[in-house]
């Protein structure tokens, strides 16, 4: 026993009659296939079922399990009372309690520990409504995600696997994913180019199985294509980790400017037998054919997404890979009457398997070469922070340094990346060390293992690490807003004894009033106070 399945689903609320009055009738193949993912799902008999939701209890250093025996919601908020429309469900609280002690045992940031807020989010009611309809009487886990990076939401999925398999429990992990929210300018979220993008890169990704890809999409990208399951697809990939799957996309659309997937993947196909390993509900077709080969996975444009099709575009990845041309969703014939197992290809049992591996093979790789081209700023950063991490101890300071660094003060800021992901940065305004090597070492040092944010850096993360290197220069100040360009200055807010800055030329922030804005947040200033604060601008040198 285990993850028998993994399912990704979208949660729009309008999907429900009693919310979309009519107008969930223009995505009806997500509705159509979600009924038939539902039915899927009874037929695999599955003791408990897996919600990953990405609007449960969400920490920045923890993955929320939901405790106790069951949970109710309602859809209040979206305008329906709770007499015309609420989800009750039971939860598996042994499922529960095992996971969160495999968690602890490891010393993986998960378990029951907070909690908020008990009853159900729409990302959970959702799927879990369609799942009762179709007569599920099983019982449920609601797990969270969190702001660490992608690799772990991998690993949390690989903890519940593990868990199930423990239990003897037979389950299905269920990624409530929308996907970008951002594919019309009339959508409820404007558009941005990076939406259509990333519903691509997805698409493509559920067809073939392609949980390497998923991991690689860098996370400022996604944050620009406003999605909201890229992580909870990362733990459903995790518990799948290592499995053959048949994999398929049953339907896309985003009419509405919020992309919504329906997607499959069924575990442990016996390609001589055609069945299941362990006998299953259905028969699986013996198709030993690779299901994204004819890259045919959204078939012909359709007039209600003409835009959506017209405006994406390719683009290229890390790895070299291209984001195909986004079209139209399936049709809601496509998924057809007949078993979804006996829709599905095969993808060959080693296929991507293990890809956690894989991808922090590739990641430690790409962090070889980038150190090959590193600054000598990034480099004396880079060799401070190791040292540190190490040992508690600052290496001697290199004599064959550069003149700009140790005969020049200046401010300097230290950020480090993990996988895409901001692990820490710290910095000074102003000089307070005699040089700027010296700047650079004590803010490596507290950017490293001192910023509030972040736990302290371990040394297994080492390897993993992107550091960049900013030395700022003179602030000036300034009368308005209008003399800012946020890709080239930074900018200082000061209020009483409150003072706040934001480098330049950082990923989603776009205009001078939301650099101002950020830079108020971290000063503790008002936005009342906004148009009392002081402005100053600077400039910086970023070494890479």
């Amino acid at each position: 026993m285990g993850i028998v399945a993994g399912f990704v689903v979208p949660h729009p609320p309008l999907i429900f009659p009693e919310v979309g009055r009519g107008k969930q009738r223009g995505i009806q193949a997500t509705i159509d296939a979600y009924q038939k993912v539902s039915e899927e799902i009874c037929a695999l008999a599955p003791d408990t079922v897996v919600v990953v939701s990405p609007h449960t209890e969400l920490y920045a250093d923890y993955f929320h399990i939901s405790p106790g025996g069951s949970a109710a919601g309602d859809m209040t908020q979206f305008g329906v009372s709770a007499q015309k429309l609420s989800v009750t469900v039971s939860y598996d609280e042994a499922y529960v309690s095992a996971l969160s002690s495999l968690c602890e045992s490891r010393g993986f940031p998960a378990g029951t520990l907070g909690g908020r807020d008990a009853s159900l989010d729409h990302a959970t009611m959702i799927p879990a409504r369609f799942l009762l309809d179709a007569g599920y009487a099983g019982a449920f886990v609601r797990a969270g995600v969190s702001g660490f990076p992608l690799a772990d939401h991998y690993r949390f999925g690989m903890l519940i696997r593990e868990a199930a398999e423990a239990l003897g429990r037979r389950v299905v992990v269920v990624a409530s994913a929308d996907l970008s929210h951002k594919l019309l300018d009339e959508g409820p979220y404007g558009y941005a180019p990076e939406g259509p993008l990333f519903d691509a890169a997805v698409c493509e990704a559920i067809e073939g199985a392609d949980f390497l890809r998923l991991l690689e999409l860098d996370p400022g990208f996604c944050e620009k294509a406003g999605e909201c399951g890229h992580r909870p697809m990362l733990v459903m990939a995790g518990a799948l980790d290592g499995d053959a799957l048949s994999a398929r996309l049953l339907s896309y659309e985003g009419p509405f400017g919020v992309g919504y997937g329906v997607g499959a993947f069924l575990v442990g196909v016996d390609e001589g037998t055609g069945a299941d390993a362990e006998g299953g509900a259905q028969a699986f077709a013996a198709n030993p054919a690779c299901p994204c080969s004819s890259r045919e996975f959204l078939g012909a444009r359709s007039p209600a997404n003409s835009k959506l099709a017209l405006r994406a575009q390719t683009v290229e990845f890390a790895d070299g890979s291209l984001a195909e041309k986004l079209d139209a969703p399936r049709n809601a014939s496509e998924v057809g009457g007949e078993s979804l197992c006996a829709a599905f290809g095969v993808r060959a049992g080693g296929e991507g398997a293990r890809v956690l591996e894989v991808f922090l093979s590739k990641e430690k790789v790409r962090a070889m070469e980038r150190r090959e081209a590193e600054s000598v700023f990034v480099r004396l950063a880079r060799e401070t922070v190791e040292s540190f991490v190490s040992t508690r101890r600052l290496p001697p300071l290199p004599g064959d340094l550069p003149g700009e660094l140790t005969g020049r003060r200046a401010g300097v800021f230290v950020s480090i990346k993990e996988h895409g992901e901001l692990r820490g940065c710290i910095g000074t305004i102003s000089p307070v060390t005699c040089s700027i090597a010296e700047e650079i070492r004590q803010n490596a040092v507290s950017a490293s293992t001192r910023d509030p944010r972040f736990e302290a850096i371990a040394e297994e993360e080492l390897p993993f690490l992107t550091i960049s290197v900013d030395v700022l220069g003179e602030a000036e100040a300034i009368g308005s807003m209008d003399q800012l360009d946020p890709k080239r200055y930074g900018v200082i807010v000061s209020l009483g004894g409150k003072r706040g800055l934001l480098l330049p030329d950082l990923d989603g922030i776009d205009t001078a009033e939301e650099q101002v804005a950020i830079a108020m947040r971290k000063a503790g200033i008002a936005e009342k106070d906004a148009g009392r604060v002081r402005l100053e601008r600077f400039e910086v040198v970023r070494y890479t």
